[in-house]
């Protein structure tokens, strides 16, 4: 006999709650074939006596699904619209999570800039005060990652007198 599945409850969000109902209708369907091997009248009624087990359990599953293949039929169509509602919330969540980061992109390069102001008038910024959730170390280490991202551009963009390529093909000549 198959274990009876349980599907987990109280779930956290919508996704959680969407994702459980899914679980629930799996269990649902898998706890159906369960009672169909207790109570299927093919097995009890020893008909498939010296049957392998394997045989006797693949022909109640098939008399099972006979037997309720539309409260079975009910469930899978139930499962894949809630599988489409968790295709369109993952969806949903994608985009509102990368409007969340290009925001807080946004928002961390205005407070860089507001910090540099108040550098150059010899000021101490707080990015608080403009309404900003950075710390004052977050705004220091995004203006110094962007002086070296621009110091090695510049120096990218600089013919050097190294160039490893050239150098291999002159040693191969």
């Amino acid at each position: 006999m198959t274990d009876v599945v349980v599907a987990r409850p109280y779930p956290r969000n919508a996704y959680s709650k969407d994702a459980a109902t899914g679980r629930r209708a799996r269990a649902i369907e898998e706890n159906i074939f369960s009672l169909g091997e207790v109570t299927n009248p093919v097995v009890a009624e020893g008909a498939l006596e010296g049957a392998e087990t394997r045989t006797c359990v693949a022909l109640t599953q098939a008399q099972t699904f006979l037997n309720d293949a539309k409260q079975i039929g009910l469930l899978t169509l139930y499962e894949s619209r809630i599988n489409r509602t968790l295709q369109r919330n993952m969806t949903e969540l994608t985009r509102l999570q990368t409007e969340r980061k290009a925001e807080h992109a946004a928002q961390l390069g205005e407070a860089a800039l507001l910090a540099l102001l108040a550098e150059s008038k010899g000021q101490i910024y707080d990015s608080k005060q403009d309404g900003f959730g950075f710390s004052t170390q977050e705004v220091a280490r995004y203006i110094d990652r962007q002086r070296r991202l621009r110091e090695a551009k510049r120096l990218a963009a600089q013919p050097t007198r190294f160039n490893p390529k050239e150098d291999a093909l002159k040693r191969v000549a």
